[in-house]
């Protein structure tokens, strides 16, 4: 008797289950509102009506999260971006839901995109110090508006340069270790494109889980049977006698395509969370060197 009475109980929680999945929305479904009300499908913090009309001179779908980029080279020399700087960035982000705007805007100030939204600003800067880019860790419309991530081009150069050069000053050969970038000046637009989509999407708050040791980043590779990622903590490369590979991530991992929505927050994520932005919003990420 006791066994058909779990029986019957097995199959009532069966079809519960089944009812409640089968009210629950698909993967990938959303139910994003503004302050106002409106509705937001994708959660980029574009409303469904505002996306009804080109933003930004742009036309976007309200089913698909967009960003907005202004990258702005530096203006006390001769910048280092070559080959389509945003490149890693966009080619990236597509496969994660994400798609990727370069706009023109102030080089300091108000980031509006719409009265809701603001872009993201990425600043080239030719300092050579002790770091090869920074960035404050939150989402667009949470980073304060002259919060920007800096990529220090000069640095990343000098630094390829240096590593792909023996003490005695003879060049070696300087090559990505999957073998699609050959050549020193090659990797170093890699290297640049790579740290331009690293900081920036420390603005998309990834990597969303950070630590006390290595910050919003996942744990560098450290061999080469490993894959890179973008949001890795720094870049690996190992040094032969007649050469230097480069293993420099362009992808993100699976967990970041998780976190595509989290570009702008709720009014209930923003309290959940105010403690945690307003404290990582003071704190900066530093991609400030190379791992052998």
């Amino acid at each position: 008797m006791r066994y058909i009475n779990l029986q019957k109980t097995f199959w009532l929680i069966t079809v519960v289950l089944v009812l409640l999945l089968s009210q629950t929305p698909v993967q990938g479904a959303t139910n994003c509102l503004m302050a106002s009300g409106a509705p937001d499908r994708d959660c980029d913090g574009f409303s469904d009506a505002e996306e009804a009309s080109p933003i930004a001179g742009v036309q976007t779908d309200p089913a698909k999260a967009d960003l907005f980029v202004i990258l702005a080279p530096t203006s006390t020399g001769t910048s280092l971006l070559q080959d389509n700087p945003l490149g890693t960035l966009i080619a990236s982000a597509a496969p994660i839901g994400l798609y990727v705007h370069q706009i023109a805007g102030p080089i300091s100030g108000i980031r509006n995109v719409t009265a809701t939204q603001k872009a993201i600003k990425v600043q080239e800067s030719l300092y050579v110090g002790a770091y090869l880019g920074v960035s404050p860790q939150g989402n667009p419309d949470m980073v304060d508006d002259t919060g920007a991530s800096v990529v220090y081009t000069q640095k990343i150069k000098s630094t390829v340069a240096g590593l792909c050069t023996t003490s005695k000053g003879v060049a070696l050969v300087c090559n990505d270790a999957d073998g699609s970038t050959i050549g020193q000046q090659a990797v170093i637009n890699k290297y640049i494109k790579h740290t331009v989509a690293h900081e920036a999407s420390h603005q998309l708050n990834l990597k969303y889980t950070c630590d006390s040791t290595i910050g919003c980043h996942y744990t560098t590779i450290t061999s080469g049977s490993q894959s890179p990622t973008i949001m890795d903590q720094s870049v690996f490369y190992v040094k032969g006698t007649k050469g230097v590979a480069w293993y420099i991530g362009t992808k993100y991992t699976a967990a970041d395509a998780n976190l595509q929505l989290r570009i702008r927050q709720t009014s209930r994520e923003r309290g959940q969370f105010g403690k945690r932005w307003s404290a990582w919003d003071r704190l900066c990420c530093i991609e400030c060197r190379t791992k052998k």
